[in-house]
């Protein structure tokens, strides 16, 4: 019994020893300072290792942003603005060409190709203005060469109608069938060169029949009216196409044009000051003044004239605009009743230009009746014409001003008047 209490005893003793080695052995070990600080949060950043660089990054782009102003997508949003500047001008392209534009619309697919080389729009753009160039050192376009580019358009639009998976499943809109009035345009303008008036008119309705929006389609038919002394079928197309568009300057113009000859001079003055305000042009310009002359409103007449001088003897680039391109003019009647002579008049270079005006002028002065100053302009319009070109012109607007205008010409006016038809009458 001793030793059993004995060995009881010993027993207690080894467990009380084993509890004080097992409290020794989880005992945590107090951690030291390269624990603390290198090894416990190397091994966290270990473990944690994606969350730590997104913070980073994170911080990264803030700190960019805050010092540079440079964003974390920066470069999918410089592609993305440099997409959508492009699809910009592409698109003003396309506008302008609707007004008959071509060369500002050249100037915008330009654009719009320098800034994304891919825009296939754009490239397509371009193909369409360069249809009616005249090639290098051409002054006109050749029919065969313009035939060729427009087959050529037509085979790019189907390329694109049959690309990708919507075009092999015929599911995409055909191109032929959004911009086939172009090659309508383009057609009736091989017609005219090659003076086929018929056809080219019937194209030209085809071209304003598929898209109602093409201003010039209507323009370029009228055109071919007035041409024609057929104004009031031009002023028929011209009404179809302000309503389409109210504001288009080209519009208005030819409108007031119209009505001159169809000797309603008031109506007329209203068509060229709203196109005037749109557009200040050349053309509106001189045909708004000539209106006021047969109203009898000299003063108005010269102060437009010699601001048109004025413009016409300046040809910065700024201006360079107002003075390019040719000016039609028709022959009105020389008196009452009587039908306008069937002949038109074109000023092509910049003397035509200013001699027409300085005889504009020289009429102005002389219905103020300040005869010097009438004299003296048309000698200046004289020097400009020195083989006479156009002394049946000149002398159409002064024998029409002479029976239309809406008051009785003072007598020393008509006088002045009567000498200078004589003198243009004069055998060259």
């Amino acid at each position: 019994m001793k030793d059993d209490a004995l060995l009881l005893t010993r027993l207690h003793e080894l467990e009380s020893e084993l509890q004080a080695i097992k409290a020794k052995l989880i005992e945590p070990k107090k951690p030291n300072a390269v624990d603390r600080y290198l090894r416990r949060p190397w091994g966290w950043v270990l473990n944690n290792w994606g969350f730590c660089f997104f913070i980073l990054g994170l911080c990264f782009a803030v700190w960019t942003y805050a010092k540079y102003g440079v964003g974390y997508f920066e470069s999918q949003k410089t592609a993305s603005l440099k997409r959508e500047s492009s699809d910009s001008y592409s698109g003003l392209g396309d506008k302008l060409i609707l007004y008959g534009e071509f060369k500002a619309a050249k100037d915008a697919y330009g654009r719009a190709l320098k800034i994304n080389e891919s825009n296939i729009e754009a490239t397509r753009g371009l193909l369409k203005t360069e249809v009616l160039e005249p090639l290098e050192g051409q002054k006109y376009i050749i029919p065969e060469i313009a035939q060729t580019r427009i087959d050529n358009l037509r085979d790019v639009m189907k390329k694109e109608d049959d690309s990708g998976l919507l075009g092999f499943l015929g599911l995409r809109k055909k191109t032929i069938e959004r911009e086939g009035y172009l090659l309508d345009f383009f057609e009736g303008q091989l017609h005219e060169s090659k003076n086929e008036p018929d056809q080219a008119k019937e194209s030209y309705r085809n071209s304003f029949k598929n898209n109602p929006k093409f201003i010039y389609g209507y323009i370029s038919y009228a055109m071919l009216d007035y041409e024609n002394h057929n104004y009031d079928s031009a002023i028929t197309t011209l009404e179809a196409a302000k309503r389409q568009d109210q504001n288009s300057a080209y519009v208005l113009d030819v409108l007031g044009a119209c009505y001159m000859f169809k000797e309603d001079f008031q109506k007329a003055a209203e068509y060229f000051l709203q196109s005037q305000r749109i557009s200040f042009t050349l053309s509106n310009s001189m045909e708004l003044s000539e209106a006021q002359r047969y109203l009898m409103k000299a003063d108005g007449a010269t102060q437009l004239d010699e601001d048109i001088l004025e413009k016409i003897s300046d040809t910065s680039n700024e201006k360079e605009h107002f003075v390019e391109g040719d000016l039609l003019f028709g022959f009105l009647p020389e008196s009452k009743g009587k039908a306008a002579p069937k002949e038109n008049q074109t000023l092509k270079t910049l003397d035509e230009k200013k001699m027409a005006v300085y005889y504009a002028l020289a009429l102005d002065h002389a219905l103020n009746q300040e005869f010097d100053k009438a004299d003296e302009s048309f000698a200046k319009a004289a020097l400009l014409d020195p083989g006479r070109k156009h002394d049946s012109y000149i002398r159409n607007r002064i024998v029409s001003l002479g029976h239309l205008s809406i008051k009785a010409l003072p007598a020393d006016t008509q006088t002045w008047m009567e000498k200078k038809v004589d003198l243009l009458s004069s055998t060259k």
